[in-house]
């Protein structure tokens, strides 16, 4: 499972070479015999650098469509549905629309029987991508705002920075006055918070897009620093350990003495450090690399 998280963070990176050596180790290793979604997510690691890397992948994506026969009854809905969002996405970029679709229809039934938060985010990422793919711009607009607002509840910073990434480009795809100025902020804040988490195939995205109007965000690259776990202060590593006890931010606050605006600057502060995207992330991170040894809670 370590090596699997890593993957998923290595992915947000664009690391793809990384990407396939550690999927590649989990895809062959005994725990996925065990679990199916554990197993989906590696494949869809693997193929996403294999293919961007220009490599042979077909046979994963065929995995995957054997997955999808059985992810309705998974009992881990928030792990599939991150791996579907995913592909929804990258088949809608690649015109392949009718296979999107089937993933859609995947997510929807995953929606209806679970009703997971995660599951519900996945269903409006790919609506807004489907929508976007056939240029109905007004629904994608209230499908990203609704990924947006899953995605904050969630506190998944990437993917609310995505969902704020797609809103804006079909606001200013709509084009009139009021949407282009809600465009232009939305693509501020996107580009912001993936310049901040070090995301840089999301920022290449936000950039491209930008582009088409004209427009170019403004850059704010993270530091050497801040893209290195060891650069936590102790203050952050104290901090991190309450995350990963599953304190909030107000007990945080209470436990340390802080304010609870001082706990939430040290979260997105250890967030960004961690180039991950929400609080749950970073525990499984510490957790699987052992950066809290020696810390006390």
């Amino acid at each position: 499972a370590a090596r699997a998280i890593r993957s998923q963070i290595l992915l947000g990176l664009g690391q793809w070479a990384e990407v396939q050596a550690e999927c590649d180790q989990v895809i062959t290793s005994r725990a996925c015999a065990r679990d199916v979604n554990l197993t989906a997510t590696a494949m869809w690691g693997g193929y996403k650098a294999r293919s961007t890397a220009g490599l042979p992948a077909r046979n994963l994506m065929d995995a995957l469509k054997r997955w999808r026969t059985t992810v309705r009854h998974t009992d881990d809905p928030a792990a599939a549905a991150v791996v579907m969002a995913d592909l929804i996405v990258h088949l809608t970029e690649a015109d392949q629309l009718h296979e999107a679709r089937a993933w859609l229809r995947e997510v929807e039934a995953l929606v209806e029987r679970t009703g997971h938060p995660q599951a519900r985010l996945a269903q409006a990422v790919g609506q807004g991508a489907l929508a976007g793919a056939t240029n109905d711009w007004r629904t994608a607009v209230g499908a990203y705002r609704a990924a947006g607002q899953h995605a904050a509840q969630l506190r998944d910073l990437l993917l609310e920075a995505r969902a704020n990434g797609g809103l804006a480009l079909a606001l200013l795809q709509i084009g009139d006055g009021e949407s282009k100025n809600e465009g232009r902020e939305r693509l501020s804040m996107a580009h912001s918070v993936l310049s901040r988490l070090n995301a840089r195939p999301d920022m290449e995205r936000c950039e491209a897009g930008a582009k088409q109007f004209g427009l170019r965000p403004r850059q704010r690259r993270p530091s050497a620093a801040n893209r290195t776990p060891g650069a936590l202060t102790r203050r952050e590593r104290e901090v991190l350990a309450l995350v990963v006890n599953g304190l909030t931010n107000r007990q945080i606050a209470q436990r340390l003495t802080i304010s609870e605006k001082t706990a939430e600057g040290h979260v997105g502060n250890i967030l960004a450090k961690l180039s991950v995207s929400s609080r749950g992330k970073a525990a499984e991170l510490a957790k699987a690399t052992g950066l809290l040894e020696g810390t006390a809670a």
